[in-house]
């Protein structure tokens, strides 16, 4: 088998003819890229280190909660288990995470988390799933932690979220 450049990164990348396409870096299953129409849709800091052992930084990384002890799923090598692409054009992949040693270590839990990408023609959607596959019960708050690029945040509005507690991170960050 030949070996990997040193600054090889592990990727997926699924793309819909010319139209769209999403990046998936294997390290966190970390979304570090989406084009719509050919116009990239995620804010990737400058200071994101792509090199399979840093935590990607904005794009869309997947958590399992805030807990810190969940900092695992940042860090841990997803598995891409399968890749699918239709005569519409449409694409998608399903990437797993499955509780192992190091995993154990941080989290003595046994779980399984699946996370299914579909990239339609208008849109993308996320299927995030976490299995518990241990005899004791445990909680999480699963999310997707999306980061959009936009060309003037003061002319930016979000809807639909009025009875929602949220926080701006962002504030003082530039």
């Amino acid at each position: 088998m030949p070996q990997q450049p040193k600054n090889h990164v592990e990727q997926v990348c699924l793309a819909r003819r010319l139209e769209s396409s999403v990046t998936v870096n294997l390290l966190g299953a970390a979304v570090t890229s989406l084009t719509m129409n050919g116009v990239e849709r995620l804010f990737l800091s400058k200071s994101t280190v792509l090199n399979n052992k840093t935590p990607i930084r904005s794009g869309i990384p997947v958590l399992l909660s805030e807990d810190p002890e969940h900092a695992f799923f940042r860090t841990s090598q997803w598995i891409l288990v399968e890749q699918n692409k239709y005569p519409n054009g449409d694409v998608n992949a399903s990437f797993v995470l499955e509780d192992n040693e190091n995993t154990r270590k941080q989290w003595d839990q046994k779980f399984k988390a699946t996370l299914k990408i579909s990239l339609k023609k208008k849109e993308i959607t996320f299927d995030y799933i976490i299995e518990n596959k241990d005899s004791k019960p445990f909680t999480c708050a699963p999310m997707l932690q999306n980061h959009f690029l936009v060309d003037d945040v003061t002319n930016t509005s979000v809807l639909g979220l009025q009875d929602a507690d949220s926080s701006d991170e962002v504030n003082g960050f530039f």
